[in-house]
């Protein structure tokens, strides 16, 4: 090879060279550009697994993603009660339509300003609820914008009663709804319906006034439960809007135990398992007697504390009364006997039935053997049900053990023993006794064991109740029974809600930040401001009143780690390895192919470099000589 070429061969190989270095380290930056996204894709996936979210928790329906709409739509799942987002100034934020809306009722200015609680001037203000300054006299008419402060029976201020305002917006509760149903925030039609309620849609709720019952059920001790029994009469229901049986008026008491009926009526008996055992006709039915004196065989007696009930008071018995005395009852029947036994009573004849009709109806009061999701008395949801069948079937057990007391005559000698134990008192004659006042003891104490299982401190002997445990004896203990009185008409409980957020309104004042207006909606942005604490919940206390919080103390909302979350960044964390580990394999690859190039044009440098040298020494040594 001539020296020339031998110098361009040198510099083509030096070019190469340094391209292949050049490229070898960009490669090498590239590398080191990989393993900081790796690095930062693991710490973003170990950040997200301290990922958390909140969700809505309720006990009956289950557990939500937190969301506005939960906590601002009348539903079981707020218990028909707003929860208010509210900023720091304490007001309320509102979607842009409900703003709106408020606006355009009155009831706030544009800039969220409250303009007071509207007062109906057509009312006596005494009538109303509300006094005024002026102690509830309605005084001369106010001028234009003028105002006057309203407050409670408390003494609190709840509004202001402002002059002029014509009907459309004139700020009240009415106008409200109907500017609502305008933007389509609620139904047209409920709002109308709403506002046909009247006052009975008026519950003042949110500002110190009553508010309606949302639970099916309340908690009465033993003395309470008694007292209930006594008096309670279905206008209660009627009162609230539910229906009553329709043999029943207005003022027939519920927990009356009419036994002169149930004997000579004779219902049908039920067995453990609800079937109809035996059918009976007033031909069966026995007559009842206000003499012990007069009892003969077919006839009964009801007597307390020794003296006998005439027919009108043994007609008005109540389970109350049972409770509250010392009720007993004695049957005669004919006597069949057998190796000189009386057999008639064990084989289901004469005084057994009637004591099995007895107990059933008693049963029937507190709610056993009701027709599927029909709650009544001490039947209030799935778990009292079972409680209240396994509590009939135990004290079924009592009817059939008969203590034998042959040589003793005379109803109050068989009453006095039958007030000592739990069961049946067979006497001289044909006598049978119980005590009802035991009955209805031992029925309830087994009610109470059945719902706290068998290590509960209750018990029945059946042959000794001063040995017996009974749940009445603890006046601490409480009965969740059936609330009468309960609002569940949903009409009714819609125009609850919608009156505690016109109150809170009112009262408060709304949020202006339209960024805040268009977001709240967003339930991950929602949720971020509400752990951020820069939102905050108001939701309604025992007193009637609303407080504002964190999120953690409404006792709904808690903060839970967001399974769904840690899940997407785990697979999007793997995806995004799988990526860069692919792309750091392909840089190794090329690296691999420069390193041998580079090594190869290293060698081939050398023997070029070597021969332009010996070429350069030949010429020295030519032109030397």
């Amino acid at each position: 090879m001539g020296l020339a070429a031998s110098q361009a061969r040198f510099l083509a190989i030096t070019s190469r060279k340094m391209n292949c270095e050049f490229q070898s380290m960009q490669i090498a930056q590239q590398k080191l550009s990989v393993t900081r996204d790796l690095q930062k894709a693991a710490q973003d996936y170990q950040s997200s697994l301290n990922a958390t979210k909140l969700i809505w928790d309720t006990s009956d329906t289950g557990v939500y993603d937190l969301s506005y709409d939960i906590m601002m739509n009348p539903s079981v799942l707020n218990e028909f009660d707003p929860f208010f987002i509210t900023d720091v100034n304490g007001r309320i934020v509102l979607t842009k339509p409900m703003f709106q809306a408020a606006v355009e009722s009155g009831v706030i200015d544009s800039s969220g300003n409250p303009m007071g609680l509207w007062v109906d001037k057509r009312k006596k203000l005494g009538d109303s609820g509300y006094i005024t300054r002026e102690n509830g006299e309605a005084s001369g008419k106010l001028g234009a914008g003028e105002f006057k402060e309203v407050y409670n029976s408390d003494g609190n201020i709840c509004g202001y009663e402002y002059a002029n305002k014509d009907k459309a917006n004139d700020g009240s509760r009415n106008a409200f709804l109907y500017q609502l149903g305008k933007v389509n925030k609620i139904d047209m039609n409920m709002a109308d319906n709403i506002i046909n309620l009247g006052e009975a849609g008026y519950t003042k709720s949110g500002i110190g006034g009553k508010i309606y019952s949302k639970n099916s059920a309340n908690a009465m001790n033993t003395f309470a439960l008694k007292e209930y029994m006594k008096t309670a009469d279905y206008s209660m229901r009627l009162a609230s809007g539910n229906s009553i049986p329709k043999d029943k008026t207005a003022h027939d008491l519920v927990y009356g135990l009419n036994i002169l009926s149930i004997l000579n009526d004779s219902p049908p008996v039920k067995s453990e398992f609800g079937k109809v055992e035996k059918e009976h006709n007033k031909e069966d039915g026995w007559n009842y007697v206000e003499n012990p004196e007069d009892l003969d065989a077919g006839k009964f007696v009801i007597t307390k504390n020794g003296q006998a009930l005439s027919a009108t008071q043994a007609k008005g018995l109540t389970l109350g009364d049972l409770l509250d005395g010392k009720y007993d009852i004695t049957i005669k029947q004919n006597i069949k006997t057998q190796e000189g036994q009386d057999i008639a009573y064990e084989n289901g004849e004469g005084a057994k039935p009637k004591f099995e009709l007895i107990l059933y109806n008693l049963a029937k009061l507190l709610g056993y053997d009701t027709p599927s999701n029909e709650y009544v008395g001490l039947n209030v949801d799935k778990e009292s049900e079972a409680a209240l069948n396994q509590a009939y079937d135990f004290t079924s057990l009592a009817l059939t053990t008969v203590t034998n007391k042959s040589d003793e005559g005379g109803v109050l000698k068989l009453c006095n023993i039958a007030e000592d134990q739990n069961n049946v008192i067979y006497g001289k004659n044909g006598l049978y006794s119980l005590s009802l006042s035991n009955l209805m003891k031992s029925f309830l104490t087994n009610f109470a064991v059945a719902l706290e299982g068998f290590e509960s401190p209750y018990n029945v002997k059946t042959e000794s109740q001063k040995e017996s445990h009974y749940v009445t004896n603890d006046p601490n203990y409480r009965f969740i029974f059936k609330d009468e009185e309960a609002m569940t008409d949903t009409l009714m409980l819609n125009a609850d809600f919608y009156n505690m957020l016109y109150n809170q309104i009112a009262t408060c004042g709304a949020c202006t930040d339209e960024m805040k207006q268009e977001m709240v909606t967003d339930n991950e942005w929602l949720q971020q401001q509400l752990k951020r604490g820069t939102l905050f919940i108001s939701s309604l206390n025992t007193d009637g009143y609303y407080y504002q919080g964190a999120y953690t103390l409404n006792g709904h909302i808690q903060e839970v780690t967001d399974e769904n979350a840690i899940a997407m960044a785990e697979l999007e964390y793997n995806v995004q390895k799988s990526k860069l580990n692919t792309k750091e394999e392909s840089l190794e690859l090329q690296m691999k192919n420069l390193d041998m190039e580079i090594s190869s044009l290293t060698t081939e440098y050398d023997t070029v470099k070597n021969l332009i040298s010996k070429s350069i020494e030949k010429v020295f040594t030519m032109f030397s000589t």
